[in-house]
């Protein structure tokens, strides 16, 4: 990176790239990623770290898009999409809890 490219940079250690490939139903895909860190870890430490992240991530839109069909929902306004967002949210955190609570007592 020349000097000027480098500002609000200056603590860039590295610079990682990832390749996807797979399929999603009978559709093949592949894309590459780009990320950048601060941090010095291995290759292999990078990894785990981002596949970790994106098990979380698919996790999360999994219930949104299944349980609240979030991919279907079309709100016009973006205060009633905000609100909306937000009770979603308030749901789903409920419905952990009730799971929560279930188990302990059926551990009792």
């Amino acid at each position: 990176m020349r000097k000027n490219e480098r500002q609000g940079f200056e603590n860039l250690r590295r610079v990682i790239k990832v390749e996807r490939k797979g399929s999603r139903g009978d559709k093949t895909y592949e894309e590459t990623a780009y990320y950048i860190s601060s941090l010095t870890e291995s290759a292999q430490v990078f990894a785990k770290i981002i596949r970790g992240h994106w098990k979380i991530e698919n996790q999360l839109h999994w219930v949104k898009d299944v349980i609240f069909e979030e991919d279907k929902t079309h709100i016009p306004h973006p205060k009633l999409s905000q609100r909306e967002i937000t009770e979603r949210k308030n749901q789903s955190e409920h419905k952990n809890k009730h799971k929560e609570r279930k188990k302990a007592f059926e551990k009792q």
